[in-house]
């Protein structure tokens, strides 16, 4: 066999028969040695490197627009164009300077090849390039301008189109790799190399190694990138239902990711706040504790967990979870937890705790009313007037509505600091003469202070406002000094009059 080959090598054929042609365009796949040998000695045909040059420029414009991201300012249409206008030249520019490239490495590892030869090889070499044409038909068909695109698959749904993606991928470099190899034993072979092809043959080894390598990573690399991007939109649309309160919805989309990813902490988050959301407070308790094996130093699972104990009313649970956040470290996003200490201990009735907690929460949210009046509670069943007041006007400096005014005036009131309760009524009523409440509360004090006429005077003005009012004389005993006098008969009779005449 080395015997026929060395004949053949030895023997000069410059322009063989239409016969010969035939059998060397077939026969490359049977004889591909004695095929490129054949072929390096015909002469090339400028239809050869026309069509060459059409097919390579096209395919390699399609995937410099593809690496480059070009659908993000072109249109498809506008690409496509583009292509089949630049593609040939392109092609051609590239088929020539590849193969001056490639004739000047072999001047310089002393190849007998010439340039002619050379430029046949290249050509035999790209024709395999021709199979590039139909899978980038069923890419763009497939895919579309997204395939020009940073972001290839957009949709949730389209991780169904990753495996042809990859296929098609994978294919692609199969055909790349094929030309490669004819290209590098055709030029071994033509420029008769003996040491140097080992060379050749070893960088082209690591080389299409080191392309499937490339190939098999980022295969993997984006099927997990999209698995990861598709988990994360659902998580993000889980979110948004759970906004909206469509949390059986929710629940669906969030138990197929956990079905995926049991340990995925975003879901389980989601899931458990719609558990709390819904009064499932025991599931959320398995499910908080479950997600805190994953994350340990989470604060804000400590803190659901927490409320989940608390909704199940086991307040010293919560109370144990939620001082887990200050061990780990308290900052403004998680500052709640101060807050539903707070709480907890206040419905413990445990107010020294509960204040202490309150407190530290206004350190780090200083304009909480909801905290301001927790604080009021709790120190008013501690029995001290004096920091209660004081917090009622904290609460009263930020909020200026009527609420904080009329719980102190009727706080002065209750504890018989009457002359303080009447300027603090007197204040309302000027502040807020729409509404019923200081002329009510000046009503009392008047009551207290036997003046009839002037007390029922303003249960009037109250009455006119809001009749419900009137009701609470009946039992209110702040009234029971003037309760028998002639004007507060009168008052109760014509408001039982009217009450029936309302009806």
């Amino acid at each position: 066999m080395e015997d026929k080959m060395n004949e053949y090598l030895q023997e000069e054929v410059n322009e063989p028969t239409e016969e010969t042609f035939k059998i060397t365009w077939f026969s490359f796949l049977s004889h591909p040695i004695k095929t490129l040998e054949a072929w390096g000695l015909q002469r090339v045909s400028w239809y050869f490197i026309i069509i060459i040059s059409i097919t390579a420029g096209f395919s390699r414009l399609l995937s410099q627009f593809s690496t480059k991201s070009f659908g993000e300012i072109l249109e498809l249409s506008q690409i496509l164009f583009i292509t089949v206008l630049f593609g040939p030249i392109s092609g051609l520019i590239f088929l020539m300077l590849s193969t001056l490239f490639a004739w000047g490495i072999g001047k310089i590892f002393r190849g007998k090849a010439t340039f002619n030869q050379i430029l046949n090889l290249n050509i035999l070499a790209s024709f395999p390039l021709f199979l590039f044409l139909p899978i980038w038909v069923i890419y763009i068909y497939v895919f579309g301008l997204d395939l020009f695109k940073e972001e290839v698959f957009p949709s949730i749904d389209s991780l169904k189109k990753v495996p042809l993606y990859l296929l098609l991928s994978f294919l692609e470099t199969l055909i790349y790799c094929w030309s490669v190899l004819v290209f590098v034993i055709g030029f071994c072979k033509i420029n008769q190399f003996k040491k140097a092809k080992i060379f050749f043959y070893s960088f082209t080894s690591l080389f299409l190694i080191l392309l499937f390598g490339i190939l098999i990573f980022s295969s993997v690399e984006l099927l997990t990138v999209k698995k990861s991007t598709i988990i994360s939109d659902q998580n993000n649309q889980a979110y948004e239902l759970l906004e909206k309160e469509e949390y059986d919805e929710a629940l669906v989309l969030l138990d197929s990711i956990l079905e995926k990813e049991s340990e995925n902490d975003t879901a389980l988050a989601n899931k458990g706040w719609i558990l709390l959301e819904t009064g499932r407070y025991e599931e959320a308790v398995k499910l908080y504790k479950k997600s805190l094996e994953i994350e340990p130093n989470d604060t804000s699972e400590y803190i659901f967990l927490g409320n989940a104990y608390y909704g199940l009313g086991k307040y010293e649970e919560a109370i144990d979870t939620y001082k887990e956040v200050p061990k780990i470290g308290v900052n403004k996003d998680n500052a709640i937890v101060y807050y539903q200490l707070g709480v907890s201990y206040y419905d413990l009735e445990n107010y020294a705790d509960s204040i202490f907690n309150f407190n530290q929460y206004l350190k780090f949210i200083p304009y909480d009313l909801d905290a301001y009046w927790y604080l009021v509670y709790a120190y008013e069943y501690s029995g001290n007037l004096k920091l209660t007041l004081e917090y009622l006007d904290k609460l009263i400096a930020i909020d200026p509505s009527i609420s904080g005014p009329i719980y102190k005036g009727d706080l002065l009131s209750y504890y018989g600091n009457y002359s303080e309760a009447l300027a603090v009524y007197e204040e309302v009523i000027e502040n807020f003469p729409q509404f019923p409440d200081g002329y009510y509360g000046k009503a009392q004090i008047l009551s207290v202070y036997n003046q009839p006429n002037e007390s029922v005077s303003y249960l009037h003005e109250a009455y006119k406002i809001d009749p419900s009012y009137t009701e609470y004389v009946i039992e209110d005993p702040m009234f029971d000094s003037i309760r028998e006098t002639q004007v507060m008969k009168e008052f109760l009779s014509h408001y039982a009059t009217t009450d029936i005449n309302m009806y």
